[in-house]
């Protein structure tokens, strides 16, 4: 049975498609929509060969462009920068390695994480993506968003097993990058999730010392007051 006739039955037609390769599967949507090849869904129900041709979208054709500039792993990290947040479910949902890494060593949790995107934080979450992973300085998802203030980002991923204590590569912890960036209130979600304020990092510096050689008093009480608890 050729193309044609295959696809001319529905339920083969989708058995087809789940059985490509993703960009296989997607060259033959554009070829469809584009008519490069004889209309190919030749089904008698109208309504199921519109929803099956508009499943070739604009969403679609920018995921599989991204994917041949970028790379499965490079396309995934870079919609994650950008909130393509329909990009990243089409990756996610035909297997891109979640916690794969771009050439700078960045995860999309990471690249989430730093810009604040909580709905593709949960998105990533929801295909499993390993909060603990570190780049290529050991940074985590949770030391970006600690740094960059992203306090709803912060929870969420402490609530899905974000380890508070990991280190970089120079002994940096998520408590210090917040104490670095001023965030009161991320310091004390760190401090009520176990985060110790006395490790310190290669230039021999804790938490602590960091909040006091940056004049913030008010962190400075926090985390004393932490310390005597």
């Amino acid at each position: 049975m050729d193309l044609i006739h295959l696809l001319s039955h529905s339920t083969i037609a989708e058995n087809l498609y789940s059985h490509l390769s993703f960009e296989s599967a997607i060259d033959l949507f554009i070829a469809s929509r584009s008519k490069c090849i004889p209309y190919p869904i030749r089904i008698d129900d109208r309504d199921h060969q519109i929803s099956f041709l508009n499943r070739v979208d604009s969403e679609t054709i920018n995921t599989y462009n991204y994917i041949k500039l970028y790379g499965s792993r490079g396309s995934l990290v870079l919609a994650a920068q950008q909130n393509q947040l329909q990009i990243v479910k089409v990756l996610g949902e035909h297997g891109v390695n979640i916690d794969g890494t771009d050439r700078r060593g960045y995860t999309a949790l990471m690249e989430a994480a730093q810009n604040g995107w909580k709905e593709m934080i949960q998105l990533l979450l929801d295909f499993s993506a390993n909060p603990n992973v570190g780049g290529d300085w050991r940074n985590t998802a949770l030391m970006w968003a600690s740094n960059n203030g992203h306090l709803e980002i912060v929870e969420l991923l402490i609530q899905n097993f974000a380890e508070v204590d990991l280190t970089t590569q120079f002994g940096y912890t998520a408590l210090m990058y917040a104490v670095r960036g001023g965030h009161f209130e991320i310091v004390k979600k760190l401090l009520e999730n176990g985060a110790k304020s006395r490790r310190t990092n290669i230039h021999g510096n804790s938490a602590l010392t960091l909040a006091i050689t940056s004049h913030q008093m008010n962190i400075v009480q926090l985390i004393s007051d932490f310390e005597d608890f």
